[in-house]
């Protein structure tokens, strides 16, 4: 993805309220850069996602809007992200 986002960009991604998940070409994009920053960057000291404090959730929330150009000011696009990324935990 580091070639793709020097080339062209970061990928914009939509999530529609009424969907409340990532739709059209590069919602693929979302769900892998996710779950590779769950994986390499979020705590294993915790038993779940609910008991990862919020300052490190808002840090890998950082790390995927480098990543993609998502609309982080809508609610409905933060609770999407924030239950991908509980999911992949």
């Amino acid at each position: 993805m580091e070639k793709l986002i020097r080339r062209n960009g970061k990928p914009k991604i939509y999530i529609p309220e009424q969907v409340n998940r990532p739709v059209g070409p590069s919602c693929e994009k979302l769900s892998r850069e996710i779950g590779a920053i769950v994986r390499q960057f979020a705590p294993v000291r915790v038993n779940g996602w609910t008991e990862i404090p919020e300052t490190e959730k808002n840090v890998l929330n950082e790390r995927v809007l480098a990543r993609v150009d998502i609309e982080w000011d809508l609610k409905h696009v933060k609770d999407c992200v924030n239950e991908m990324m509980s999911d992949r935990y």
